[in-house]
C-alpha cells in the first residue's frame, strides 16, 4: 500500500519513522512541515523527504498526516490542519499524552468524523527495534488502522491497545523505558570502573550484558523470573548480588515509583 504521508514535526521521531519506511524501501511520498534547520533539513535530503516550511506550502493532499511536534506546542501547531478534515486523511498522533479528543477538538471544532489514531512508539525505534502501542478512535475506518500498522511496524513491533487511558502507562513504560535501561547500563558500567576494570571495556560488558538479556527474554518461553532464577546459582554471585537488589523489594519499589511517577507526567501533559 503505497501513500502520501506528511509529518508535521520532522525531528527525532518523525526523522525514525520516514527512516523505517525507506529502509523497507517502500514507495510512499514523504513530505514534512517543519521550521528551517539545517540538520532537519540534511536528514530530509537523506531520506528524500520533500520538506516545506510552513503548512501552506503543502500542494500534494497526504493520505496520512503524523502529528510529531512537542505536546505543548500541539494545541497551535494541530488546528492548522483542519483544511484536511473530510478528505479522507487519517491522522496519526505520537504525541505524549495528548488524548484523541483533545486532537479532535483542534481538528474538527464542528463535530465532523474524523479517522484519528494514537502512537507511543519508542526511542529504538530509529534503528528499527521500537515498541509502539496505538489506539484508534472510534470513527476510524478499517483501512486506516491497516496503514497505520505498517508504518509503525517499519520502526518495530505494535500493539493495540483496548482503552486509551492505558496510553499513560504504556508512555512510562516503553516510551521512557529505554532512559530506564540506559541508566542500568550507566550504573553497570561505573560499578565495573570502580573494580578497576577499564571505561571502555566496561562499557563493552555492560552493553552487551543487557542486549543479550534483552534477546533472549524475547526469545524464550520462560517467564523472565524463571531466566533470573536460572542465572542464580545457590551461594553463588549472582546470589549475593540480587540479595542487595532484592532487599524488602527496594528494587522492584524503586521502579514501581518512577513508573508511577511518569504515568503521572504523561497524564498532565494531556
Amino acid at each position: 500500500m503505497t501513500a502520501n504521508i506528511l509529518f508535521v514535526g520532522f525531528g527525532h521521531m518523525g526523522q525514525a519513522v520516514a527512516g523505517g519506511l525507506r529502509r523497507e524501501e517502500t514507495q510512499h511520498v514523504l513530505q514534512a512541515v517543519s521550521p528551517p534547520n539545517e540538520e532537519t533539513e540534511k536528514a530530509a535530503e537523506a531520506l528524500q523527504v520533500r520538506l516545506h516550511h510552513n503548512p501552506s506550502d503543502i500542494t500534494d493532499t497526504p493520505d496520512v498526516v503524523v502529528f510529531a511536534v512537542k505536546p505543548q506546542a500541539a494545541e497551535i501547531v494541530v488546528p492548522k490542519y483542519q483544511w484536511l478534515v473530510g478528505q479522507n486523511t487519517l491522522f496519526l498522533s505520537v504525541m505524549a499524552g495528548i488524548t484523541l479528543e483533545k486532537i479532535s477538538g483542534w481538528l474538527a471544532p464542528r463535530d465532523q468524523d474524523l479517522s484519528l489514531i494514537r502512537a507511543m512508539p519508542n526511542m529504538p525505534a530509529s534503528i528499527g527495534h521500537g515498541m509502539t502501542a496505538l489506539y484508534a478512535g472510534y470513527n476510524t475506518m478499517e483501512d486506516d488502522k491497516v496503514l497505520a500498522e505498517a508504518a509503525m511496524q517499519a520502526i518495530g513491533d505494535i500493539v493495540w491497545l483496548p482503552q486509551e487511558e492505558l496510553m499513560h502507562a504504556v508512555t512510562a513504560i516503553s516510551g521512557s523505558g529505554p532512559a530506564w535501561f540506559f541508566l542500568l547500563i550507566e550504573a553497570l558500567a561505573e560499578a565495573a570502573e570502580a573494580q578497576g576494570v577499564p571505561a571502555d571495556l566496561a562499557k563493552k560488558l555492560a552493553i552487551q550484558t543487557a542486549k543479550g538479556a534483552g534477546v533472549l527474554a524475547s526469545q524464550s518461553h520462560d517467564p523472565v523470573a524463571v531466566l533470573r532464577e536460572n542465572v542464580t546459582s545457590p551461594g553463588g554471585t549472582t546470589e549475593a548480588g540480587l540479595q542487595v537488589l532484592m532487599e524488602e523489594d527496594k528494587f522492584k519499589a524503586l521502579i514501581q515509583k518512577a513508573i508511577n511517577a511518569a504515568t503521572r507526567r504523561s497524564r498532565d501533559l494531556g
